[in-house]
């Protein structure tokens, strides 16, 4: 996915003709992905029947994967160093510190939510009016988000 460039906002932002087109498009892709999730047919949820993976392995991937991640990465130049003393005699050791601090942190509340996640996914499998009534719930506020974008005044 290509971020949208600083520039692009200006344009918006200048000119209100550019800025209401931009609206109102923006409005009518709500309203649209609204009908088409109303419209879709609610199918219960499959899960593939793949080969078991151990908990290990899962936990090992999900790490490699936020290890390896730039965003990461510039989130602990950009964010961490501010919470060091400016005359510290281990700045490094420091940030490592409040890193691995962030990471247990992170693993203390992603933890819980894919847990719960996985929970809710069984719990819907076993009963697909209740998905249905979240797509059919989803839909309609989709719908209803256009027209509140549509009617929505600039700051």
């Amino acid at each position: 996915m290509r971020c949208w460039p600083r520039w692009g906002w200006a344009l918006p932002r200048a000119s209100e003709a550019h800025f209401l087109v931009l609206k109102l498009v923006g409005a009518g892709y709500l309203v649209y992905l609204g009908i088409a999730v109303l419209r879709a047919k609610s199918r219960p949820l499959a899960f593939t029947a793949g080969a078991p993976v151990a908990l290990w392995r899962l936990f090992f991937d999900g790490a490699m994967s936020n290890w390896t991640s730039p965003k990461v990465a510039v989130f602990d130049l950009a964010f961490l160093p501010q919470f060091v003393l400016p005359g510290a005699t281990h700045a490094t050791v420091s940030v490592f510190v409040l890193g691995r601090a962030f990471a247990v942190m992170t693993i203390l509340v992603k933890g819980p939510v894919g847990l719960g996640a996985g929970l809710l996914a069984h719990w819907l499998r076993a009963r697909p009016s209740v998905l249905a009534g979240a797509y059919r719930t989803s839909g309609a506020v989709l719908v209803g988000l256009g027209p509140t974008l549509a009617f929505e005044r600039r700051a």
